[in-house]
């Protein structure tokens, strides 16, 4: 007589077929994650370091100011685009390094401030971006000897002290550019990064994506592909060893773009004496001198006298 089978019998073809489907499912995720964070890392790498040129002639119109234009070339032949605004005190000049996916027209009321506290102000799109040559953006790899060229450039033809007042991604070009022997006397630094590779686990932190899989690693493979050289590299710490001018470094506690634990490393590090790191406690990364937030009149202040005094 037949045995009548029993549920677990019963069961254990469909409970098979489900492990099956299973295993099959999980086999499918594992080739996909790799696909999933190399497609994440690119476009994050992309975004980075070929930003999508931006201007904004307007800007000049709300900020009018008279401004002379030049082109120079850096040394590796790249075509960089400024302006000029002279001051009729003639008290020195403030080379003002804009940040990530801006440009020169972006700090049309920058250099109206410098222009009014009595300094020339020069202003410039860095490498691929606005109206500069460049095929990609290196974060101060490059462009910290970008900035150097643009201040013998115009050592050669205005007179008095030459300061750098740069802003996030200018803060970390600026840094670079004060290091060792450098052109500038003195330099102002709002919300510097301490280095590329630091940036690449905090911008993971905050876009809530740096338990992905390989996404870091991902990441860092890419940009050494596009740099040629390791994240790490692109360090403004490691440059501010080197630092033997006065610096003064404004970051906000509510920065989420650049932490600012990460300027107080860059401070920290600075090897001249004559430092100061101003911490705003309300701030985040865009409104360090915003006119309608009650810390914006006295840090533009601040900021001015710093460079007249020191420059």
């Amino acid at each position: 007589m037949k045995a009548t089978p029993t549920i677990l019998e019963k069961l254990s073809a469909p409970l098979a077929r489900v492990g099956e489907g299973l295993a099959a499912g999980a086999a499918l995720v594992a080739q996909a994650v790799p696909l999933v964070t190399r497609f994440g890392a690119e476009q994050m790498v992309n975004f980075a370091f070929y930003p999508q040129r931006s201007e904004d002639p307007q800007q000049w119109e709300w900020f009018p100011q008279k401004r002379e234009s030049f082109q120079v070339a850096a040394e590796d032949g790249t075509i960089l685009h400024g302006y000029f605004l002279p001051s009729k005190a003639k008290n020195g000049t403030v080379v003002i390094l804009h940040g990530h996916m801006s440009c020169a027209d972006h700090m049309a009321w920058y250099a109206q401030q410098v222009v009014k506290a009595g300094l020339n102000a020069v202003v410039y799109d860095a490498r691929a971006h606005g109206k500069s040559d460049g095929d990609f953006c290196g974060f101060g790899l490059m462009e910290s000897g970008d900035a150097k060229m643009i201040a013998k450039y115009l050592a050669k033809k205005h007179t008095g002290p030459i300061t750098l007042w740069g802003i996030s991604m200018g803060a970390a070009v600026g840094a670079q550019a004060l290091a060792g022997d450098t052109p500038f006397s003195s330099g102002v630094l709002f919300s510097p990064f301490s280095n590329l590779d630091a940036m690449i686990s905090a911008t993971l932190q905050a876009r809530g994506i740096w338990w992905v899989p390989g996404m870091a690693d991902d990441l860092r493979k890419r940009v050494r592909e596009v740099i040629g050289v390791d994240a790490s590299e692109v360090s403004p710490e490691k440059a501010a060893a080197k630092i033997r001018v006065p610096v003064l470094i404004v970051h906000g506690t509510k920065d989420e773009q650049i932490p600012v634990a990460q300027g107080r490393v860059v401070f920290d590090a600075v090897a001249d004496k004559r430092k100061e790191f101003f911490e705003l406690q309300e701030a985040g990364h865009d409104d360090l001198i915003d006119f309608k937030k009650a810390w914006g009149k006295k840090t533009l202040r601040r900021t001015l006298d710093f460079l007249r005094q020191t420059g």
